[in-house]
């Protein structure tokens, strides 16, 4: 007689169980263009993995331990996923693998995502926007043409967008922010930041002390604090920055056609060795010393150092112009 109790109990326990997930894993039937509000407990979760093809995504810390989607679907969604696996939280908007019976119609899923902080977020997209703010273990942020905001992140910071433009603003750790032909436009970024754009321009205004930036064509426009570490790699778009270059730092910066504009903050100590060659010039501001031209190319170098000599700054460019100076 117990045996059996014990055993109607665990049917009646696993019927629950498979009930609640049916209620998560919802068809397109019940939920194409159609407003939703689900949440999950946490439990032993330290991930939340999104994947939203178009509309807009944002994606905000809750104030408890759950985990919850409220907003409206995809009108061609075909299938909903909230659920967890082990350690990850997966929410997953499905839609038709044709893409031409979606790709024009619509505006997409609009969607508000609230996790807690402490959880790391992942997200992928095609034309999908996405809004992201407050979370301190780390996010890795993909979209195809949708633009990113950015706000308040820490530790791994990952975005990336193919054309669409990327803001960002406080955030804190290794940063690595990339696209292709949208912008970049950063603000109070500290710790360590990698930009790499191709035909976007790049705008940084922060305290980050390594800064790694490469570009194809697009400018780069940077006003920096404290520097450890600036390397800048372009073939023809334009750079500017300022900054304080602390002692032992190093600045390297290479180019084939485009300029360099370095402002230095304070009195900089460093060793400069400074090249330009088919026509390039070279402009120093920092002391009395003159580039030497070459006798049979149209190039220039100097070599020059101010205060002990400590940092290090190289700069080169094929036909561009180089030129150093206080800010």
């Amino acid at each position: 007689m117990a045996n059996n109790l014990i055993y109607k109990e665990v049917i009646m326990r696993n019927t629950f169980k498979l009930m609640s997930l049916s209620a998560v894993l919802i068809s397109s039937a019940g939920f194409a263009g159609e407003s939703i509000n689900k949440s999950l407990a946490l439990n032993d979760a330290n991930k939340v993995v999104i994947e939203n093809q178009r509309g807009q995504v944002n994606i905000l810390t809750s104030t408890d331990n759950t985990v919850s989607v409220v907003g409206e679907l995809d009108d061609k969604t075909e299938k909903f996923i909230f659920e967890q696996s082990g350690a990850v939280i997966s929410i997953k908007v499905e839609m038709p693998n044709n893409q031409r019976n979606w790709k024009n119609n619509g505006d997409g899923s609009h969607l508000t995502i609230k996790v807690p902080a402490h959880v790391k977020i992942g997200f992928n997209g095609i034309s999908s926007n996405v809004n992201i703010e407050g979370f301190n273990q780390g996010v890795d942020i993909k979209t195809i043409s949708g633009e990113i905001d950015a706000d308040k992140l820490q530790k791994h910071i990952e975005l990336t967008s193919i054309s669409g433009d990327i803001e960002s603003n406080q955030l804190s750790g290794k940063i690595q922010i990339s696209t292709v032909s949208g912008n970049i436009d950063d603000e109070h970024s500290a710790g360590r930041l990698s930009v790499k754009s191709v035909s976007g321009d790049i705008e940084s205004k922060g305290s980050a002390n390594e800064v790694l930036v490469e570009t194809v064509s697009g400018d780069i426009d940077f006003s920096l604090a404290e520097i450890d570490e600036l390397d800048i790699s372009t073939v023809s778009g334009n750079s500017n920055a300022s900054f304080r270059l602390n002692d032992n730092g190093t600045v390297k910066l290479s180019s084939v056609s485009g300029d360099f504009d370095m402002n230095f903050i304070k009195n900089v100590s460093a060793n400069f060795r400074l090249k330009t060659n088919s026509g390039g010039s070279i402009t120093n501001k920092l002391t009395d010393d003159k580039a030497e031209r070459g006798k049979y190319v149209p190039s220039e170098k100097l070599r020059f150092t101010t205060g002990n000599g400590s940092g290090s700054v190289k700069a080169s460019t094929v036909s561009g112009e180089i030129m150093v100076r206080y800010n």
